[in-house]
């Protein structure tokens, strides 16, 4: 997979922490943000997905019953 390279800025404290994290599981610091970065998009995900299904549950009924009433 190709890789883009991206600049962030971060204050002294939150970068050592970044460092320090990486260290502790043996991976470089941007391999780390990755990881973040993919674990945040997946549970913001994991969460619309279970809000439509809740939406589909509720309402699944009467989005079926309003489609049929217009032939789509």
């Amino acid at each position: 997979m190709a890789k883009t390279q991206i600049n962030i800025r971060m204050d002294d404290e939150t970068a050592e922490m970044a460092r320090q994290a990486a260290e502790t599981r043996r991976i470089p610091v941007n391999e780390y943000v990755e990881q973040l970065i993919r674990s945040d998009n997946e549970r913001v995900r994991a969460v619309f997905m279970a809000a439509a299904q809740e939406v589909l549950d509720e309402y699944g009924d009467l989005i079926d019953e309003l489609e049929g009433e217009t032939g789509s």
